[in-house]
């Protein structure tokens, strides 16, 4: 089990919610949101860093899979939509929500305005 730990990086837990070890990442600063897609992909996002990398469940890296460059400003939470195979993301303070489909090289922004 996979969770973020803000400024600490990526924790990784057994079953029993034994430490198992910490994952520091240079492409990720001050982690906040993580989710999984059910086949052993997970996803953190870095707030400051405005990014979301990918680790396996081995927790190894394969990489960084949107960056700010693809209009994403303070990421705070993360899902992952099975059905649709995107990720869907808000941001801070911005009353949108992103869902970035995951495709082999690219990936296609959808914003929607929220209600409040």
């Amino acid at each position: 089990m996979f969770v973020d730990n803000w400024n600490n990086g990526l924790v990784c837990l057994d079953g029993k919610g034994t430490h198992i070890s910490t994952i520091k990442d240079n492409d990720l600063n001050v982690v906040d949101g993580v989710c999984n897609d059910g086949t052993g992909n997970i996803f953190f996002v870095g707030c400051n860093s405005h990014n979301v990398v990918q680790y396996n469940e081995d927790g190894k890296k394969i990489g960084v899979v949107v960056k700010q460059e693809d209009h994403l400003n303070c990421p705070r939470s993360i899902a992952f939509h099975p059905e649709d195979n995107r990720l869907v993301m808000t941001m801070v303070d911005s009353g949108v929500l992103n869902m970035f489909d995951l495709e082999l090289t690219h990936f296609r922004l959808t914003t929607y305005l929220m209600q409040t």
